[in-house]
């Protein structure tokens, strides 16, 4: 669920600013270490490349993207606090995962719940547009 949650940010993220990471406002060291990851990538030839950059950004990358251009992401998100909440709490069980902690039910059916709820408001904000 965490990668679903990380890569439905980017999905938003693309759809709002394109793919020209110099609209991200993320400082060239950032660009440089994706493109450092994406070439790592390219040479382990291993299962589908990734072309698009910001595939090769980090989990906490993509909240910087989107709160340095929230003005972008409010007709989506609505609340920027209760975007900063939800990141927040998918950031806490991330890190429990990659540490080797499981998570309780009651944490997978939030950390559920925060994935479901964010689908929902791209859907209801892609709906506005037909």
């Amino acid at each position: 669920m965490i990668n679903d949650y990380e890569n439905l940010l980017r999905d938003i993220i693309i759809n709002q600013l394109g793919l020209d990471s110099l609209v991200y406002k993320v400082t060239p060291e950032r660009i440089k270490i994706w493109n450092e990851k994406k070439d790592i990538e390219s040479k382990r030839k291993i299962g589908l490349f990734e072309e698009r950059i910001i595939f090769y950004s980090d989990f906490y990358d993509l909240k910087t993207i989107i709160t340095k251009n929230w003005e972008l992401f409010l007709p989506i998100f609505l609340n920027k606090k209760r975007f900063e909440i939800f990141f927040e709490e998918v950031e806490k069980y991330r890190n429990s995962i990659a540490h080797g902690r499981p998570l309780l039910k009651s944490q997978l059916l939030l950390l559920e719940g925060i994935l479901l709820d964010q689908k929902n408001l791209k859907t209801i904000y892609h709906n506005k547009d037909e």
